[in-house]
C-alpha cells in the first residue's frame, strides 16, 4: 500500500486539489464528481541521466466509502514517442499516450515506479519537448 508517508519521503511534491475533503452524502458526491473522494494529489518528475524531463508520475490517495482498506491509490503518467502517430499537423510528430493504474493493497512506490520506467525504456519513449527547457538541467542524482 502507498501511503502519504512513502510519498513524502520519495520527495513526491503535494499539490492542492479542489474538492478535498470529507464526503457527507451521496448527493454531494455527484454534484462534486469522483474527486470528493480524492485525499491527496501528489507529483515527481522522472529526469534521464543527459537531466532532460522524461514524464511525470501523478499519484492520487483516494478513500471511498463501503471499502476496506482507508486509503488507494492511483497513478497517471504521460509518455511520449517521436512516431508521428497523432498530431501530424503540428513541427513535432511526438504521439502523447497515458498509462494509468489503479494500485492495490500489495503494490509499492518501487514497483509502481520501476513499472514506469521500464515501460519508458521497451516502447521507446522519448521526452516530452513541451515540459523541457532549451538546454537540459544538470543531473540531480545518478542511479545506483
Amino acid at each position: 500500500m502507498i501511503t502519504r508517508e512513502d510519498l513524502e519521503m520519495a520527495k513526491y511534491v503535494p499539490h492542492p486539489h479542489h474538492h478535498q475533503g470529507t464526503v457527507t452524502s451521496v448527493t454531494t458526491a455527484m454534484t462534486h464528481g469522483i474527486f470528493i473522494f480524492c485525499r491527496g494529489f501528489w507529483q515527481k518528475i522522472v529526469r534521464g541521466p543527459d537531466g532532460m524531463k522524461r514524464y511525470f508520475i501523478n499519484v492520487y490517495l483516494w478513500e471511498f466509502p463501503r471499502t476496506a482498506s482507508s486509503e488507494q491509490a492511483s497513478v497517471e503518467v504521460a509518455l511520449y514517442r517521436d512516431d508521428g502517430l497523432t498530431h501530424r499537423d503540428q513541427t513535432d510528430l511526438q504521439t502523447d499516450f497515458r498509462v494509468n493504474l489503479q494500485l492495490g493493497n500489495a503494490s509499492t512506490l518501487a514497483g509502481m515506479e520501476g513499472f514506469y520506467a521500464e515501460l519508458y525504456e521497451k516502447l521507446g519513449c522519448v521526452p516530452d519537448l513541451h515540459n523541457n527547457d532549451s538546454e537540459p538541467a544538470e543531473p540531480r542524482f545518478e542511479r545506483v
